[in-house]
């Protein structure tokens, strides 16, 4: 596309998905191998370093949401961009909380769910999208008070996410068949 005769780039294709996701692994898996393995772990003790890691993990996150927020926010019509963008968001959201489950369990005493189950990375993550859609099976519950904390904080964020991004998208979709549709004419 052409702007003022600039090229403009679309958010990101379809096509770039699989890119994105790819990219997205690529960035944790280098922060927590050659960061953790070159750095944290070297200095740090096991559990610490971790801790470290899933901060450093929260950040890029965090920064990734925002950039795609931005872009959702700014376009004027649904496309399948922004519908892919929104889905991206909320899916990061959800990383980004099992991260910060990561983060608290390495610096808070006691295990981190009241099962006493050793918590992990696939645990963290299904705990969170469990969280975050409010679904809620019962299997893992946050043991103290800062995770159940978080964890509430989770699902509220899930839901205004979606109540608001919906509420959002309709109102662009709305006002652009409002611009394509012609108005009624009264006496036909």
């Amino acid at each position: 596309m052409q702007n003022g005769g600039q090229e403009v780039r679309p958010f990101y294709t379809p096509d770039d998905i699989p890119a994105v996701l790819q990219a997205f692994k690529r960035v944790n898996y280098g922060v927590r191998t050659e960061l953790g393995n070159g750095v944290a772990f070297t200095f740090l003790t096991s559990d610490v370093a971790e801790g470290v890691l899933d901060g450093v993990v929260c950040v890029i996150l965090m920064t990734a949401l925002v950039v795609i927020l931005d872009r959702i926010l700014r376009r004027t019509a649904v496309t399948v961009q922004s519908l892919a963008g929104a889905l991206s968001a909320y899916l990061i959201i959800g990383m980004f909380f099992a991260s910060l489950y990561g983060l608290m369990d390495a610096f808070t005493a006691g295990p981190f769910f009241a099962s006493g189950e050793a918590a992990n990375a696939r645990s963290f993550q299904y705990f969170s999208y469990t969280t975050l859609t409010t679904l809620g099976y019962g299997d893992y519950t946050a043991a103290l008070f800062p995770g159940r904390s978080i964890a509430t904080f989770e699902a509220l964020v899930g839901q205004v996410f979606l109540a608001v991004l919906v509420a959002r998208l309709v109102a662009a979709f709305h006002g652009r068949s409002e611009a394509i549709m012609p108005p009624k004419e009264d006496g036909a």
